[in-house]
């Protein structure tokens, strides 16, 4: 997550080429992925392990919910038949989780960090 592996994944499928109905999707995803590194600059640059490993989860979640949208895109691309309303789906629920953590991460302070242990 901090490395850039998932950055680096997510910018190879963004390459790729998709049908051009599912422009807007990748231009949403696009913004979603903006958002993601923000919140993995921020949590990265707070330089605090506790933190960083309080919010791991959630940036995994983010990344995961981006990668796997353009994953069904591109299978929509390949066949809308099969997997149009699967990426269309998807992405509604990716674009909710996203922001859902995105919204943590930046109202959270991480001097509470540790009331989230003693519950």
């Amino acid at each position: 997550m901090t490395t850039g592996t998932y950055l680096n994944l997510i910018r190879t499928y963004e390459a790729q080429e998709i049908g051009h109905t599912y422009k807007p999707l990748r231009d949403e995803l696009a913004r979603l992925t903006a958002t993601y590194e923000e919140c993995v600059k921020k949590v990265t640059e707070a330089n605090d392990p506790a933190y960083l490993d309080f919010m791991a989860r959630r940036l995994v979640e983010m990344a995961g919910n981006i990668i796997m949208s353009h994953l069904l895109i591109l299978d929509a691309s390949r066949n809308a038949d099969l997997f149009d309303a699967s990426a269309r789906v998807y992405f509604n629920l990716a674009q909710a989780e996203v922001n859902k953590h995105a919204d943590f991460i930046n109202r959270f302070n991480p001097a509470e960090t540790t009331l989230y242990k003693q519950a």
